[in-house]
């Protein structure tokens, strides 16, 4: 990944929000893949709690799921936290 291209929700955060979405669909492997062509710094710290937000964010996709009876929402949730959490 080089760019992101959908700037509707740009804002000025922290940087882990980001990151954790990086965790979510691929885990380390692709968020290191991805900081290997970033210019910025990014400390142990914002990972470590990237990867906590993406995995939060995998709960949520089992708890939709489940309550909504959509299985795909579960099996994307039970991979995010797979790859977040082994």
């Amino acid at each position: 990944m080089t760019g992101i291209i959908d700037w509707s929700e740009i804002a000025l955060s922290d940087r882990s929000v980001d990151l954790a979405a990086l965790f979510h669909w691929g885990g380390r492997p692709f968020v290191d893949a991805v900081l290997s062509t970033y210019d910025g710094s990014v400390d142990e710290t914002a990972l470590r709690r990237a990867q906590f937000l993406a995995a939060c964010k995998g709960v949520g996709d089992v708890t939709f799921g489940l309550e909504t009876g959509r299985h795909e929402y579960i099996v994307a949730g039970i991979r995010a936290l797979t790859l977040c959490i082994g």
